[in-house]
């Protein structure tokens, strides 16, 4: 992964042939701006969060196209042959993802002007400002990136040291230090809702959990020891902010990438090495937290099925036994220089996956059909569904597909209109959201219900379709490569999270930012 030969070839190039041409430079700087400067902005703290970052990414994505176009209409009035660093010939080889994402694009356009709100659905001033103003800024960022950025070693080193500084400031938080008085000014009660330079603690275990796959899998395979050194410190931070967000939000997130990245890195014997490693460190940190949690008494206390976890009486020998057994497989192994390992190590996982969907879909009917669930007190809150389930998330998205099923055909095709979820539930299910919980909810707290709703069956089709194509894209083109795979399990945590969570202009900009870095990967050279 740190290769640095040069070959011959490349040496006798003319110079002129190895600058940076102007749009992949420009694209570079803006993908190392909003990777690493977007989740650090703050104004206010938190009284005005959401809108700096919002104002922040749109300003420098229009920099971004207003200097391109510039570019652009420099090169045609001299009459020169149109040529963006990537190929002349710059829209003839675009991939199925960004064919899907053009659909996309137009279905939300389609979605926005056949709306009762036209001015809501172009800004989405009524919700979490995801209008089509927002979304057509993430298509055609995405799109430039895709085209002219590039996916180094370096960015990602970059990318990663931003989530230090926003992890690191968020477990802080955990145990109330306030280290730069970004709470002086809320109510003790909202305390734990809010941390770090993110804001609201969901939207801060999405960025915490991408910056724990990128920081893993980069981990896993780097070889050179002061860098895997550096990727474990990381990976520390990013799991310990994980474990100490107040969100159950992070545990969806880290069963994706847990559960997950073997399929990947069961295919190398150091990849086997490395999750075993991982696996370890996670329980270790589940330890060291709760007992620094027991001297800090002022510290919240690990909330969601981890807490108990952390006060059971085992854990320590538990954690104690699998450093021994990790030492014990690696010494036994010591003499075994093959680099990949039997395939059954991955259909093993597999069959592994398969199981634990059976026995989760047998406790969920179980309890929920069967009625039984007195069987499953212990974690009742996960697996019984009902208005109250995931902090009343059951009851947005219940009343999410009645509205769906009310709406006439062609709205069930592109929607009521992007980010107008708020006025959906204001009009129709004002007094009766007050007597359940005294709030208004202007989100569905899913990104996929919520693009079911606002854009539709078409809008949400071209979008699942678009993520699917694009892990195949870049399974097949790039799996033999740690960054673009880093990036990849970045982005699948989100993806997961997204079951559960707001799309927001703060980690969605960063999430589309990744994904158009990791098709720039796969693009042919």
């Amino acid at each position: 992964m740190s290769n640095k030969t040069v070959s011959k070839s490349s040496k006798s190039l003319p110079a002129i042939e190895k600058k940076i041409k102007f749009p992949e430079g420009v694209t570079n700087c803006y993908i190392y701006v909003i990777l690493c400067l977007l989740p650090l902005v703050v104004y206010h703290y938190y009284a005005d969060i959401v809108n700096v970052k919002y104002y922040f990414y749109v300003g420098c994505s229009i920099i971004l196209f207003v200097l391109l176009f510039a570019y652009g209409i420099g090169i045609v009035s001299k009459k020169e042959k149109l040529n963006f660093g990537a190929g002349s010939k710059i829209w003839t080889n675009i991939s199925a993802p960004e064919k899907l994402l053009i659909g996309f694009l137009l279905v939300t356009a389609v979605s926005t002007f056949q709306s009762d709100y036209f001015f809501e659905s172009f800004w989405g001033n009524e919700g979490r400002l995801t209008g089509l103003f927002l979304t057509l800024i993430y298509g055609i960022s995405f799109l430039i990136i895709s085209r002219f950025g590039r996916l180094r070693e370096r960015l990602l080193d970059a990318f990663l040291f931003t989530g230090n500084l926003v992890c690191l400031f968020g477990i802080t938080d955990y145990f109330k230090m306030d280290i730069l008085g970004f709470k002086e000014n809320i109510v003790p009660e909202q305390f734990w809702m809010f941390t770090s330079t993110i804001g609201n603690v969901n939207i801060y275990t999405v960025l915490a959990a991408m910056f724990a796959a990128i920081s893993m899998i980069l981990f896993i395979a780097e070889k050179n020891w002061k860098k895997r050194a550096y990727y474990y410190i990381t990976l520390s931070i990013s799991l310990m902010a994980l474990l100490t967000g107040q969100s159950d939000n992070a545990y969806v997130s880290m069963l994706a990438l847990l559960g997950l990245s073997p399929i990947y890195l069961f295919r190398y014997r150091w990849g086997v090495r490395g999750y075993g490693i991982v696996l370890a460190t996670f329980l270790s940190l589940i330890l060291c937290t709760h007992y620094l949690t027991l001297a800090v008494p002022e510290s919240f206390g690990l909330s969601g099925i981890i807490g108990p976890v952390a006060k059971m009486k085992i854990l320590p020998a538990a954690v104690v036994g699998v450093w021994l057994l990790l030492v014990l497989a690696f010494w036994m192994d010591r003499n075994n220089h093959k680099e990949t390992v039997s395939v059954w190590w991955r259909r093993g996982w597999i069959c592994l996956i398969g199981l634990v969907c059976l026995v989760g879909v047998y406790v969920l009917y179980d309890c929920n059909v069967t009625g039984n669930v007195e069987r499953y007190s212990a974690i009742q809150n996960y697996v019984l569904f009902n208005d109250k389930w995931g902090t009343n998330r059951g009851y947005i998205w219940r009343i999410a597909m009645e509205s769906y099923q009310e709406y006439p055909w062609y709205r069930k095709l592109v929607g009521f209109g992007p980010d107008t979820f708020g006025l959906i539930t204001y009009h129709k299910y004002r007094p009766e959201m007050l007597q359940f919980s005294g709030e208004i909810y202007d989100s569905p707290h899913n990104e996929y219900i919520q693009y079911l709703v606002t854009a539709g069956a078409a809008g949400l089709f071209l979008y699942l379709s678009m993520i699917v194509l694009s892990i195949k894209r870049i399974w097949m083109k790039q799996k033999e490569n740690p960054l673009t795979m880093a990036v990849l399990f970045a982005l699948i945590c989100y993806w997961a999270q997204a079951a559960v969570n707001i799309n927001i202009p703060i980690t969605a900009a960063i999430m589309w930012t990744l994904w158009g870095v990791s098709m720039a990967a796969c693009r042919d050279e």
